[in-house]
């Protein structure tokens, strides 16, 4: 991949970040006033969202860090921990110091966010694993620039609709494949 490429991908990760953390403040917002599954279910997804996106562009630190998020959220969806103030305002506190980021890898700042902070209160809520805990100690050295994976796999994101089609696509194949090979099978052309 070249890095005009690199740099396409990371730009529309960062648009798709921003309208991302926009809906996450919303969510957050309307949690503030009454806690619904339906509200965390969304911002679970949200996160899992950035999470993944994050980690295609190379972003490894970034999706660590949104992991620990949605680790939270995960407890809260299986009702392992009640909602409060204080997860209120991590979330609030998430959101603000993920703007900062998108901002960082914009270019229009330089500096990135503090996130050990957040790490520290969420830890109590969440165990956090090394990659998450290394995540704290490696912010400080991340530029914006791509990460690339220890293990040399990548990953992409595809849209469900996509994978949908290619999945029509390849039954339908199957189906002409079975048809070519009962023709073989009874020397006929008939299906």
């Amino acid at each position: 991949m070249n890095t005009a490429t690199d740099h396409s991908f990371l730009e529309l990760f960062l648009e798709e970040a921003t309208e991302a953390l926009e809906n996450w403040e919303k969510v957050c917002l309307q949690l503030d006033t009454g806690v619904t599954t339906e509200l965390l279910n969304t911002l679970f997804r949200i996160a899992h969202n950035l999470k993944g996106s994050s980690r295609s562009v190379g972003l490894m630190e970034f999706g660590a860090f949104v992991h620990s998020v949605e680790d939270l959220m995960t407890l809260l969806k299986d009702n392992k921990i009640e909602f409060n103030k204080e997860i209120l305002d991590i979330l609030f506190t998430t959101e603000e110091r993920l703007n900062q980021w998108i901002a960082h890898l914009s270019g229009e700042n330089d500096q990135l966010p503090e996130i050990s902070d957040i790490l520290a209160r969420l830890g109590k809520f969440v165990s956090l694993d090394s990659s998450q805990t290394a995540t704290k100690k490696t912010i400080s050295s991340q530029k914006g620039t791509r990460q690339n994976e220890s293990d040399g796999d990548s990953s992409i994101r595809v849209r469900m609709s996509r994978i949908e089609k290619i999945m029509q696509i390849v039954g339908e194949l199957s189906t002409q494949i079975s048809i070519i090979s009962h023709s073989k099978e009874t020397d006929t052309l008939d299906s």
